[in-house]
C-alpha cells in the first residue's frame, strides 16, 4: 500500500516496505520512522519528473468535474429523499445514508488530492487531529458506500423474492439489522487508523505516517488484504449473486403478466422495462467491481513491491491516480443510477422539481398583483372608470384561459356559448386576431410548464 505525504516544497513521500523515497524535486532521503540517510546520489530522471507533471494535472483537472458531478448528484437525492418525507421505508433509509457516505469520500478524499495537487498542501499536516480523522474517514466512509451498496440490494432481493413478507415488521427489523452490522464492523476494521496514525517530524518537516513499525508492517501485510475484501470482493459476489436471482424474478414475473396481456404493445413495453432494469442492475454490479477492485490489487501490489527507483515510483504514482480517480467515480454516480433503476424516486424527481418552479412563479406573480393593486390604488377615479371594458376583457381572457386548459386533453371543441357570462362571450367574439394568437401563445406555455 503507497501512503502519499507531503514534506514541503513539491515532494511527495512514497513509502515502501523498507524506506520512504522522496521526489527529486527536494533533497532526498531514507526514512525509517525515527532516523534518515542521504541518497543524493540518485540520477537524475527526466522521464520521472514528466511523469510526476502528468500526475498532478490529472488530478488537477478531472478531480473537480467529478467532484462537481458527485457532490451536486448526492445532494439532489438527499433534496429529492427530504422532500418525499417517505422516511419510514427502509429503502430511503439506505439511499439517504448512501448519499452521506458518497459525499464524505468525495469530500475528505477527492478534495485532499486536488488541494495537494494544486497548491502543494497536505491538509494532513494542518494538526494531528486532521491527520487521525482524514486517514480514518476516507477508509470508513468507503467501506461503508459499499456495504450500503450490498443493504440496498438485499432491500431489492427481499422485495422481489418475498413481497408477501416484505412489509411485515420481522423484516424491516432484519433489513436494519443488515445495515448496522457493516457500519459497526467498518468502524472496529478502521478504528486503529485513528491511534496508529498520526504527525511526524522528518527534515523539519512534519508528515501525516505511522507512528510505530508495527503499525506500519500491520497496514502493509494485512490490512491491505482485508481492504480488498471489505470494500470491493465481499461486496461484489453479495451484489452479483442477488443481482442474479432479482434478474431471474423478473423474468418469471414479466412471462406471468405477459400472459394476461393481448396486446402487442403492452408486451413489447412490459419486456422491454423488465430487460432494461435487469440489464442496470448487472451494470451497477460490474461498474463497482471495475472501480473498486483495480486500487485495492494495487496497494496489494505495492506494499510488495520492495525495490524501486526514481522512474518506477513515478509510474506507480501516475497508476494510483488513474486508478484512484476512476474509483472516485463510483461515488459520483449514484445519483443518475437511482434515477433510472428506482421507479418511485424518478417519478418523484420532476414533480419536486417542478413544485419549486411553481412556487416561485407563485411568489413572483403574487408580488406583481401587490405592486399592480398598489398601482391602481393611487390612480384618479376618472381612470379607472376608462379601465372598467379593459378589466372586464382583462377577466374574460383569464376565465377563457381556465376553461380551456381544463378541455386541453378533452376531444370536445371549445364552445363560447357555454361561457356564463354573456357581455364575455360578447367581448371574446369581438377580439382581434392578435388577441386570439395571444391566447393560443399562452395556452402553449402552459403545455410546456406541465410538460
Amino acid at each position: 500500500m503507497v501512503v502519499s505525504l507531503q514534506t514541503g516544497g513539491s515532494s511527495t513521500i512514497d513509502i515502501t516496505e523498507s524506506y520512504t523515497e522522496c521526489s527529486f524535486t527536494s533533497s532526498n532521503y531514507v526514512t525509517y520512522f525515527n532516523h534518515s540517510d542521504n541518497i543524493t546520489d540518485v540520477p537524475f530522471d527526466t522521464n520521472a519528473v514528466l511523469l510526476e507533471e502528468i500526475s498532478k494535472w490529472i488530478w488537477k483537472i478531472i478531480s473537480p468535474i467529478i467532484f462537481i458531478v458527485g457532490v451536486f448528484g448526492n445532494i439532489g437525492i438527499i433534496i429529492v429523499l427530504c422532500r418525499m418525507k417517505q422516511w419510514k421505508k427502509i429503502t430511503y433509509n439506505f439511499l439517504f445514508i448512501h448519499s452521506i457516505a458518497d459525499t464524505t469520500v468525495l469530500i475528505t478524499g477527492l478534495t485532499r488530492r486536488w488541494i495537494l495537487a494544486t497548491f502543494d498542501l497536505d491538509i494532513r499536516t494542518i494538526s494531528d487531529f486532521n491527520c487521525k480523522l482524514d486517514v480514518f474517514m476516507i477508509y470508513f466512509s468507503m467501506h461503508i458506500s459499499s456495504w450500503i451498496l450490498v443493504s440496498i440490494t438485499v432491500d431489492r432481493f427481499v422485495k422481489t423474492r418475498f413481497p408477501l413478507h416484505y412489509r411485515s415488521a420481522t423484516f424491516s427489523s432484519l433489513l436494519k439489522i443488515i445495515l448496522l452490522v457493516p457500519i459497526v464492523l467498518s468502524f472496529f476494521i478502521d478504528g486503529h487508523l485513528i491511534i496508529t496514525n498520526g504527525l511526524m517530524k522528518v527534515q523539519n518537516e512534519y508528515v501525516c505516517n505511522n507512528t510505530s513499525s508495527e503499525s506500519y508492517n500491520y497496514e502493509e501485510k494485512y490490512y491491505v488484504f482485508i481492504d480488498l475484501a471489505w470494500l470491493s470482493l465481499l461486496p461484489f459476489m453479495l451484489m452479483f449473486m442477488m443481482n442474479i436471482f432479482i434478474g431471474e424474478s423478473l423474468r418469471s414475473s414479466g412471462r406471468y403478466h405477459e400472459s394476461f396481456m393481448h396486446h402487442k404493445d403492452y408486451k413489447k413495453r412490459n419486456k422491454r422495462s423488465s430487460k432494461r432494469l435487469t440489464r442496470m442492475l448487472f451494470f451497477t454490479s460490474i461498474y463497482f467491481l471495475i472501480t473498486t477492485f483495480p486500487i485495492s490489487i494495487f496497494f496489494v501490489v505495492d506494499s510488495f513491491t520492495t525495490s524501486k527507483n526514481i522512474l518506477k515510483s513515478a509510474q506507480l504514482g501516475l497508476s494510483e491516480s488513474i486508478l484512484y480517480l476512476i474509483q472516485f467515480t463510483n461515488y459520483g454516480i449514484n445519483f443518475y443510477i437511482y434515477v433510472n433503476v428506482n421507479a418511485t424516486f424518478k417519478k418523484n424527481l420532476p414533480a419536486i422539481c417542478n413544485r419549486n418552479i411553481i412556487r416561485r412563479r407563485t411568489s413572483t406573480q403574487q408580488n406583481s398583483s401587490i405592486s399592480t393593486r398598489t398601482t391602481q390604488a393611487d390612480v384618479p377615479t376618472s381612470v379607472q372608470n376608462d379601465n372598467v371594458h379593459t378589466s372586464e376583457l382583462s377577466i374574460g381572457l383569464q376565465e377563457l384561459d381556465k376553461h380551456v386548459r381544463n378541455l386541453r386533453h378533452s376531444p370536445q371543441i371549445l364552445d363560447i356559448s357555454l361561457l356564463p357570462v354573456p357581455s364575455l362571450r360578447d367581448d371574446i367574439n369581438s377580439l382581434s386576431e392578435q388577441d386570439t394568437l395571444h391566447i393560443a401563445s399562452r395556452e402553449e406555455t402552459f403545455k410546456q410548464d406541465e410538460s
